[in-house]
């Protein structure tokens, strides 16, 4: 169900290869905690998490496949998200569920279900200081959203900010990102996102490619992994890989061509 669970101040989750969780019951993730917004110190560093699968068989929501990579759930604060690698959990990457305080910087998100990021704050406990930079966010899929952000009041442009992240949508008119609160429903470009909000004004779109040109690579060991790649290739910073990659523990790349 959850990997790994974790309460308290001055905590520190680093270094852990998790994979394949969520598989007999629904709304978890790879990494969780909940509780108390006077909680301090608490760091999630260099973890690679892979395939929240979900499991809504028996639920009256078949539709609701509730899996995520980090879960900052009621009442979390006071969190550093940096330099973790998620990919293909079946709904959102990063997930902040009346949440505060939480620091997004450095990490990969890659191909989960609906969103690479969601936000919801769905009880009178409020979404605020949310700072998302640095990160790189790739859809795989034109349905799946770069960023969902919910609320039940019409507070979304105070939940935080975001900017200088690395994006990656196969949909160049598709929405990439939604925002849902009691006045209106919208499904945005990101043009639309950054006029819109002042959102993401200094990130920056990778060109599409083809499917069969994506690579995402990680190492999930404790010693460099040398990867020889078959052609010339660059991440979404713009760094070129002629023929081979290096990786440093508990890392990844996205690459394209």
């Amino acid at each position: 169900y959850i990997p790994i669970t974790f309460l308290g101040d001055s905590i520190t989750v680093q270094q852990n290869f998790i994979t394949n969780f969520c598989l007999v019951t629904d709304d978890g993730g790879g990494i969780y905690t909940s509780g108390n917004f006077d909680s301090k110190g608490r760091k999630l560093i260099n973890n690679i998490i892979l395939g929240g699968k979900g499991a809504h068989t028996g639920t009256n929501q078949p539709q609701d496949v509730a899996a995520h990579g980090i879960y900052m759930d009621d009442l979390t604060a006071n969190v550093d998200i940096t330099g973790n690698t998620v990919a293909r959990c079946s709904e959102y990457g990063i997930f902040l569920h009346n949440a505060s305080s939480i620091t997004i910087t450095g990490n990969t998100v890659f191909d989960c279900g609906v969103s690479q990021i969601g936000m919801n704050q769905d009880s009178q406990d409020p979404i605020r200081k949310i700072s998302v930079r640095n990160n790189i966010f790739v859809s795989t899929k034109e349905s799946q959203f770069i960023t969902d952000m919910r609320s039940r009041s019409d507070d979304l442009a105070q939940f935080g900010s975001s900017d200088e992240n690395f994006i990656y949508h196969p949909g160049e008119s598709k929405p990439v990102a939604r925002m849902y609160s009691p006045s209106a429903k919208k499904d945005m470009s990101l043009s639309s996102y950054q006029m819109a909000t002042s959102q993401e004004q200094r990130s920056k779109r990778s060109g599409i490619v083809a499917p069969g040109n994506i690579l995402f690579l990680y190492n999930p060991g404790f010693k460099d992994l040398t990867m020889t790649l078959k052609g010339r290739y660059k991440d979404l910073k713009g760094k070129v890989y002629p023929g081979k990659i290096v990786l440093v523990p508990f890392s990844s790349a996205v690459l394209i061509r």
